[in-house]
């Protein structure tokens, strides 16, 4: 959209209102030409996800409190469509609170109503539960999705794995997946299978060797225990039920042999039931007569039944005169929970997988949604990486690699401090054998500061780096980014200097001779690396507008070809002409959260100033606290724990680009209408942003 027309759009839609109390919501150029042709406007201040003081384009950027103390009446926000329906989730609920109609920029006006999810399981919680278990002589227990569950969406998914595993390693091409449901569902009609009964039926159908049975009964069982976790809080009611001493049985319609389960319970920590019943062993099922065996062996005490599915644990228990209490499966979970439009965007197995992943954490307990509002209570900073931050990075990763895979003469630089866990997991794959194709990577320390300072050459390069924008006076820019010294530094004086550029040029003398000294031991650190004219050195850089990867150029004396998750739009012809790709754009949702991953891909050491005389590096003042240190450290944790599992069970080399489709939807679910996030640290974290002299607050966008 032109100018002209965005203008007119907002003139005709906002003139009724321009008597009114305004605040604009974002700093974007539409915001910029706004308040450059509407000054009869009676636009208060600016609103920010992460900004909530300073100024921008002469307004003041403020916090909620000061919108509320302003007695705002509009908010408009000003971005692209998809964005502005993610600020409307973002403040609706504000918005309502304080009476405040919010409006897009184009003049629809938002809705502000905030739907809550109601259903009668979110009042079931463990105290519940084992509130009834008290009433009764002999607890039954279902394994599969009761006391065990799999990190995948549905069972039929480590069927999946199996058949890409065959493929891969054995090019045994017999449809299994299909094949394996489908011969378990022939002998089912007639009798219950065990294990090895539905593979010789399987045998039968496709014509496969006896070799290839075995390695697919092998492939099967190694991948069931693989993706075969506890739900820890029914452990937690199992072990209560023991407490109690209650007698307790397990009881479940299953393929697998009783010792093979018992291994399974055992590594998960159940132990001291009195007996395990397993369908295939007493030839009937729940749904048939297994139940009605159990009655027989405890006579007429009172018994209480525990499970997830509706037909067996609970209309089976039912027509056998069994009390019996039902927990859902976190698969049945995610079906009344806030997160359930993620089932509408899965495409192919990769997505089902993560899908997997992220309800086998966030819904591993089975009371995860007690008084919930179906939203997902988070707690623990490695939980918040595994199921929010990781499957982002796990797409971004793959794009990546399948970018830049076998560019055989390729060097990739990690740049400080963004690319420290990323670094971390391009090591994890290319110590698979099949992505040694990938070229040598390395950790290389940079920052905006010290390319900047280490690239001025002339006085050119300090009017162009005037450019990159700084919050505070002359002098402190003069300290922060040129690095001079107290002495060396004249007072700023309006009367004598009639711009910044002029006051800066002043001490020009004094800034080149520190970036000559900044750029010799930059170099040196740099020549220890011996890159030279004929690798083809490739850029990392989280979200940026190309400052560090433009000053290596310059310093290098070659070209870069850069990777981020999302680049910067800038008006810098010299930035504009660089070679970056990246999978996000300004539309999507990494764009308007970028600064939650920020801070989290992050080294733990502070920015790089440059280095001292004997060549080691120095670094500016560290700002956090060992608290949020150890929070980083959690989350990175958690992000490197799924992404182990994410490459576990995926050839990453012949997956598609189109994979990356799931990551910026997890991250959407971390705000406060899909989720409940109790970490304090998460919550009040800010980045001390010393290139722009700045604080960023990471979480403003939490508060509502």
């Amino acid at each position: 959209m032109s100018d002209t027309i965005f203008l007119k759009t907002f003139k005709e839609n906002f003139e009724q209102y321009k008597s009114k109390r305004i605040v604009i919501y974002g700093l974007s150029y539409g915001t910029k030409i706004i308040l450059e042709n509407f000054q009869d406007y009676n636009i208060c201040g600016l609103m920010d996800g992460y900004r909530t003081d300073g100024s921008m384009y002469g307004k003041k950027i403020l916090s909620y409190q000061e919108v509320i103390e302003f007695k705002t009446e509009l908010i408009i926000v000003v971005a692209r469509p998809n964005i502005t329906e993610l600020i409307r989730n973002r403040i609706a609920a504000f918005c309502k609170k304080n009476g405040i109609s919010l409006f897009s920029a184009d003049g629809k006006l938002l809705n502000i109503e905030v739907v809550k999810l109601n259903n009668e399981y979110f009042s079931i919680s463990r105290e519940v539960l084992q509130n009834k278990i008290d009433s009764y002589d002999i607890v039954s227990f279902d394994i599969f999705d009761t006391l065990l569950m799999r990190k995948t969406l549905q069972p039929k998914d480590i069927f999946s794995l199996v058949e890409k595993q065959a493929i891969k390693e054995k090019n045994i091409r017999c449809e299994f997946e299909k094949n394996r449901i489908l011969a378990e569902q022939n002998l089912l009609a007639t009798f219950i299978p065990n294990f090895l009964q539905i593979y010789n039926e399987l045998q039968f159908m496709t014509g496969i060797s006896d070799d290839e049975k075995k390695y697919l009964m092998d492939t099967e069982l190694q991948i069931e225990s693989q993706m075969l976790i506890p739900r820890k809080e029914m452990i937690k009611v199992f072990e209560y039920a023991k407490s109690k001493n209650k007698m307790i049985y397990l009881i479940s319609d299953m393929y697998h042999s009783s010792e093979c389960i018992e291994n399974w319970l055992e590594n998960a920590g159940v132990s001291g039931y009195n007996e395990l019943m397993i369908s295939n062993e007493y030839s009937t099922s729940k749904g048939q007569n297994l139940f009605g065996i159990f009655l027989r062996k405890v006579k007429n005490k009172k018994v209480l039944h525990i499970g997830d599915s509706e037909p067996f644990d609970v209309m089976a228990a039912n027509r056998n005169g069994i009390e019996n209490f039902r927990i859902l499966s976190s698969y049945d979970m995610l079906q009344i929970s806030a997160y359930k439009e993620i089932l509408y965007q899965i495409e192919d197995l990769t997505g089902r997988l993560q899908v997997g992943y992220f309800i086998s954490r966030i819904f591993n307990s089975p009371f995860a949604l007690f008084e919930s509002e179906g939203k997902g209570k988070i707690q623990a900073g490695k939980d918040i990486g595994y199921i929010y931050m990781a499957p982002i990075v796990a797409d971004f990763m793959l794009w990546f690699v399948k970018k830049i895979k076998n560019k055989k003469n390729a060097r990739v630089l990690f740049s400080a401090r963004d690319g420290y866990l990323i670094d971390k997991l391009y090591g994890i794959l290319r110590m698979q054998e099949p992505l040694k194709i990938l070229p040598e990577g390395l950790y290389f320390l940079t920052s905006r500061v010290l390319c900047i300072s280490a690239s001025l050459f002339d006085e050119n390069d300090i009017l162009w780096s005037l450019n990159n924008a700084f919050s505070g006076t002359p002098e402190e820019l003069l300290k922060k980014r040129y690095f001079l010294e107290e002495e060396e530094i004249e007072n700023f004086d309006s009367n004598t200097y009639s711009s910044l550029p002029q006051y800066i040029l002043a001490h020009k003398k004094a800034i080149l001779a520190k970036s000559a000294e900044v750029r010799e031991r930059y170099m040196e650190y740099i020549r220890k690396f011996r890159l030279n004219g004929a690798d083809e050195l490739l850029f990392f850089d989280f979200v940026s507008t190309g400052t560090c990867q433009l000053c290596l150029s310059k310093l290098l004396k070659a070209e870069l070809k850069g990777y981020y998750f999302y680049r910067f739009n800038t008006t810098d012809i010299a930035k504009q002409r660089l070679s970056i790709e990246a999978p996000y754009t300004s539309e999507g949702i990494l764009a308007a959260n970028s600064l939650l991953l920020e801070c989290i891909l992050t080294s733990f050491v502070p920015t790089i100033k440059g280095f001292d005389s004997s060549g080691k590096p120095v670094y500016l003042e560290e700002r956090r606290t060992e608290e949020e240190l150890c929070y980083i450290k959690d989350v990175q944790d958690g992000i490197e724990e799924y992404f182990e599992d994410f490459v576990r069970f995926q050839d990453i080399d012949e997956l598609d680009s189109k994979d990356i489709s799931l990551g910026e939807i997890f991250l959407k679910f971390i705000t406060p209408q899909y989720s409940d996030i109790g970490n304090y640290i998460f919550k009040t974290y800010i980045i001390d942003d010393e290139f722009h002299n700045e604080n960023l607050h990471v979480s403003n966008i939490y508060q509502y």
